[in-house]
């Protein structure tokens, strides 16, 4: 089966008669023509391009992929999620995957103790975990005239206290008041999301083992219970789900020439370090070859307990100081993180 996509960007889908998928990325004007393959816990069997309404920014992409699901074969009829995302708790890299995110749209928080918080039939109750996000407060100005938004209740979980209809209290996860008085005022905007323990709707893959990105951490190897009910090791608000799925990146060979030297193919090389420019990607391997892969370890500026933020921008990683006729670079990510690579800038050693 084949089908044709234009945006976000010209690609052909081609299924195979082995139940792979080839990709081919095609782009005039850059002079790109670039072939990959997929392959899932299963086979490819159909896929189709759709447009949601003339208005879409993105084609749809829909596959049918046959799976066995415990003793049983089935088929899915499943849609290429969008790469489009701002944070990493909102990326979504799973094969046939589900996602739990129920945000409630926040319209007041007091500045006072305790702090309360307005947000129409939001629906908690008393003693939920709700994580808050997105607030926009009255900045803090320094010396310089610098803006920057106070470090207040975004990103915290607490404990929903006294709840009304429409509103509910702030109490921290041990049941004390969140005293607010000292806080720069609320200006608009927020989320509340219940943090959760469990997760249904799951029978599509009841048995299976998945993967989760949970509040952007990675769980791994949880089993899908025979009812389709997945319990996590502990409470989290943004949940996707899914089965999981390896990307490799592996350059081409390295050449360089100059007035001196014409070609450097046939020469051992040496590449003992490379700066990798990535585009909103976290969380990879790196090494010479598939056999010698390295964690690149990214965590710098972020605090303990938060998940490591998207790199837009230069990240040097040293590989083995191995020898070799290529020079190529290996990258591969076996989380469902994402990974969008600009360049490789490899540090080179020509022998002979």
């Amino acid at each position: 089966d084949m089908a044709w996509s234009f945006f976000p960007a010209p690609r052909l889908y081609m299924v195979l008669d082995n139940g792979r998928m080839v990709v081919l990325t095609y782009n005039e004007e850059q002079q790109m023509v670039a072939w990959t393959w997929w392959q899932t816990d299963g086979l490819f069997k159909q896929v189709a391009v759709l447009r949601a309404a003339t208005s879409s920014t993105e084609d749809a992409i829909y596959a049918v992929v046959e799976r066995t699901i415990g003793s049983d074969t089935v088929r899915y009829l499943e849609r290429l999620h969008s790469r489009v995302f701002s944070t990493v708790k909102d990326c979504f890299f799973v094969d046939s995957g589900l996602s739990l995110d129920s945000p409630v749209t926040i319209t007041g928080v007091t500045a006072a103790n305790p702090v309360v918080v307005t947000a129409a039939s939001h629906g908690f109750s008393n003693g939920d975990e709700v994580d808050l996000s997105d607030i926009e407060w009255v900045p803090t100005t320094d010396a310089h005239f610098v803006e920057t938004q106070p470090n207040q209740l975004n990103g915290g979980r607490y404990k929903a206290a006294n709840v009304a209809a429409n509103t509910f209290e702030l109490n921290t996860l041990a049941g004390v008041a969140v005293d607010g008085t000292a806080h720069n005022a609320y200006v608009k905007g927020g989320y509340a999301r219940e943090a959760v323990l469990s997760v249904g709707g799951l029978a599509h893959l009841a048995g299976e083992t998945v993967v989760v990105l949970a509040d952007g951490a990675v769980i791994s190897n949880l089993v899908v219970s025979s009812v389709g009910v997945l319990t996590l090791p502990r409470k989290a608000s943004r949940l996707h789900i899914g089965l999981r799925y390896v990307s490799d990146i592996e350059t081409l060979d390295v050449e360089v020439s100059s007035s001196f030297v014409k070609t450097i193919q046939g020469a051992r090389k040496q590449l003992s370090s490379v700066t990798l420019r990535f585009f909103k990607s976290v969380g990879f391997l790196h090494g010479p070859d598939e056999n010698s892969l390295h964690q690149a370890k990214q965590r710098e500026f972020e605090l303990l307990g938060t998940p490591i933020e998207l790199l837009t921008g230069d990240k040097k990683v040293h590989l083995d100081p191995t020898w070799n006729t290529n020079g190529r670079v290996f990258i591969r990510q076996v989380n469902p993180l994402p990974i969008t690579l600009l360049a490789a800038i490899p540090t080179l050693t020509v022998g002979e």
